[in-house]
């Protein structure tokens, strides 16, 4: 297996939901990336065409330790979401967006 396959267990938008309920600009700022390109990327189903150096900050701006995904994975498995119903619209909005664009892949 490689790296990329590795990652790709854990893609762009779980990685974006572990970090729930952070905002878009939250993660910008502890990735120190443009929020535009935070968004772009929460959105993508594969790390593939994203480089490698984005994929770093992202992820672990997100708390996610792309060469150790146990935790995260059993973390995202035990997580109440129940703040969700606490947060505002739009991020209630992109949740479901992500949760969709798992689901389909």
């Amino acid at each position: 297996m490689n790296i990329l396959e590795k990652a790709n267990q854990f893609p762009p938008t779980i990685c974006r939901l572990h970090a729930a309920p952070a905002t878009t600009r939250q993660i910008a700022v502890r990735a120190g990336l443009p929020r535009s390109t935070i968004h772009q990327i929460s959105l993508k189903t594969k790390w593939d065409k994203v480089p490698l150096g984005r994929v770093e900050k992202f992820s672990r701006a997100c708390g996610v330790d792309l060469l150790a995904t146990k935790r995260p994975k059993q973390f995202l498995a035990k997580r109440s979401w129940g703040f969700i119903k606490r947060i505002k619209p739009t991020q209630r909005a992109l949740i479901s967006r992500l949760l969709g664009k798992f689901k389909g892949a």
